[in-house]
């Protein structure tokens, strides 16, 4: 069963997605209910049969390994923000605020608590979050592991997921603060720099705002419409918004490239995007290489049961090497 709420959840309730057999299921659902967390608006107890075994579970995983991503987005636009365009913690706080109450991020958990910890301040009127260092340990202590689990999982089914793969390795390599130091004397990478060229701020903002997780809202009616979703990007507004936001995040990305910004899932997201849909792609070289050490096979443009064709080893080899 799949538990979320963190701590708060021993006070108000957790949200719950149990999965198991239906007998079973109905046998403990009225405790579930019992103790589950309420919806502030209709009082509906907040759990759910998923499903058979441990789809439950399975669905928790899969949750935690996309909020990686969207972590890590908003991390990167917190960095963007502080060392880019240098505001105060407060003002990066009123525009994480301002995403939450309105546009593409309205009524988001993690915009909102965003916010929170922008503002939050000490007793001595300091930002709590200065007294926060830089690593991310739950990956590397095991207290953590079901982002690491959605991505071998993803591998497993050939799903190619690199927003939520960043994520978890930019975390990964900050969790080693104590090599990361070393490591930095030795290559002495360039620390971002703030905007030099930077005309309209407010655009700026509203620009990362759009790139942090445009597609966040946007998902929920398509799923609720759908009851066997496969691609997304297939549904004609799912499309339409991707390429409404290419261009913008195109922007962010060179720009942040430019100033040594620390941007690993933004920048995996666009590079996603474009080969996503890429209609030829240089993998093409790949394929060729792989033929060439290891007789692994092709197949050929417009053919016909070969382009588009099936997920399968090909119908051609060529021996680029004679004996």
């Amino acid at each position: 069963m799949g538990v979320s709420g963190g701590y708060q959840s021993a006070r108000h309730g957790p949200s719950l997605s149990p999965g198991g057999d239906n007998a079973a299921l109905e046998e403990v659902m009225p405790l579930l209910e019992l103790y589950a967390a309420k919806d502030p608006k209709s009082g509906v107890p907040c759990v759910s049969s998923i499903g058979p075994g441990g789809s439950g579970h399975f669905v928790k995983m899969v949750h935690n390994g996309i909020e990686v991503g969207m972590l890590s987005a908003l991390c990167e636009a917190w960095g963007f923000l502080n060392t880019g365009m240098g505001p105060d913690y407060h003002q990066i706080g009123q525009a994480f605020q301002q995403w939450n109450n309105e546009g593409e991020l309205h009524g988001t958990f993690l915009v909102e608590i965003a916010a929170d910890v922008c503002k939050a301040r000490k007793r001595d009127g300091g930002y709590v979050l200065d007294d926060v260092l830089d690593k991310v340990v739950q990956d590397g202590d095991a207290s953590e592991g079901t982002p690491s689990w959605s991505i071998a999982e993803s591998a497993s089914r050939h799903i190619s997921c690199p927003t939520l793969a960043a994520g978890l390795f930019f975390r990964t390599a900050s969790g080693n603060r104590q090599e990361r130091l070393k490591v930095a004397q030795s290559v002495a990478m360039p620390p971002p720099r703030s905007f030099q060229d930077m005309m309209d701020k407010d655009k700026m903002v509203q620009d990362l705002r759009r790139v942090s997780e445009f597609i966040a809202d946007m998902l929920e009616p398509f799923l609720n419409m759908n009851k066997t979703p496969t691609n997304a990007k297939l549904d004609s507004r799912v499309g339409r918004e991707l390429q409404r936001n290419y261009g913008v995040l195109k922007d962010i990305v060179s720009r942040g490239l430019a100033y040594d910004d620390y941007i690993p899932a933004l920048s995996a997201t666009l590079e996603y995007m474009k080969c996503s849909g890429g209609t030829m792609l240089p993998t093409r070289f790949v394929e060729a290489q792989m033929d060439y050490f290891g007789a692994h096979s092709y197949d050929k443009p417009s053919v016909p049961g070969e382009d588009p064709g099936p997920v399968a080893k090909g119908a051609h080899d060529y021996e680029w090497k004679p004996a």
